[in-house]
């Protein structure tokens, strides 16, 4: 009887170290979106765009929490600060079996118009009909909303 309970015990402790939190490789975790870029300078993530959180670390579910969930959610989806704001600084924290990891990611501002010139220079209308001559006009001024 006492080889059974010592070999349960040593079984019991096997079990126990072998299901430990250093199985999990947090290395692993990482971010991942359309226009998502690591800063070395900043030493920070940039994005413009949703993100793809990572739902799995091999069996166990992560959990997304936002130190901003208007700007990023817990599940990825980002708006953007309006022109007249400013860019937002988000932490972003994975919980996996106990274990956590934390990103910082700068979300940027949407542009104003004028800032979107020089991607898109000038550009030409067409009036057709009405009291404007017919034929093309170039502007060299931003469209203005």
């Amino acid at each position: 009887m006492k080889n059974v309970k010592l070999i349960l015990g040593i079984l019991l402790i096997l079990f126990i170290t072998g299901c430990t939190k250093e199985d999990i490789d947090l290395e692993k975790l990482v971010l991942s979106g359309d226009s998502i870029t690591y800063s070395d300078s900043e030493r920070l993530f940039i994005t413009e765009s949703d993100l793809d959180l990572m739902e799995k670390l091999g069996k166990y579910t992560i959990t997304w929490t936002s130190s901003h969930p208007n700007v990023i959610s817990e599940t990825g989806t980002v708006t953007r600060p309006s022109k007249e704001e400013s860019d937002i600084e988000v932490t972003l924290k994975a919980t996996l079996n106990g274990l956590e990891k934390t990103f910082t990611i700068k979300v940027l501002k949407m542009p104003s118009i004028s800032d979107l010139t020089p991607l898109y220079g000038t550009y030409n209308m067409l009036f057709l009909g009405g009291s404007k001559q017919n034929g093309f006009v170039q502007s060299r001024s931003p469209l203005s909303l």
